[in-house]
């Protein structure tokens, strides 16, 4: 009979041990759910990021487009005015013609650096969103 209640305080102390174990596992795996968590959000703000940093560039990207078109235009427009100012006197009647020559050259160059105006991607919100991979 002392044998069996021997066995019995065993089984009870095996019992005791899986009790404290199972606490014990509990507790990391609600530590590990913590960090998976943390890790959720870091990549949420680190796509958002991304997200911006994409829309940033592409908006300095096209600022930089139409900077350098609209150097151009101005680079173009002061050579046209500068010859001007070289007319031979003898040619002074050949003025009207040669400013309303600039004029629609003006013109042609107002419209192309319209038509090449873009509207780079914007954002409304910074608030998260569906993230379509390809």
């Amino acid at each position: 009979m002392s044998q069996g209640i021997t066995a019995k305080g065993d089984v009870d102390e095996m019992l005791r041990s899986f009790g404290d174990f199972n606490r014990d596992m509990t507790e990391h795996l609600n530590g590990i759910n913590g960090y998976t968590e943390d890790i959720k959000e870091n990549v949420v703000i680190s796509i958002r990021s991304l997200q911006f940093e994409d829309i940033v560039r592409q908006a300095l990207e096209q600022t930089q487009r139409e900077w350098e078109s609209l150097q151009r235009f101005l680079g173009e427009t002061c050579a046209d005015i500068g010859a001007l100012g070289q007319t031979p006197d003898n040619q002074d009647d050949a003025l009207p013609g040669r400013l309303f020559a600039i004029r629609e050259r003006l013109h042609e160059m107002r419209a192309s650096l319209a038509a090449q105006k873009h509207t780079p991607v914007s954002q409304s919100s910074m608030t998260a969103g569906d993230v379509e991979l390809f």
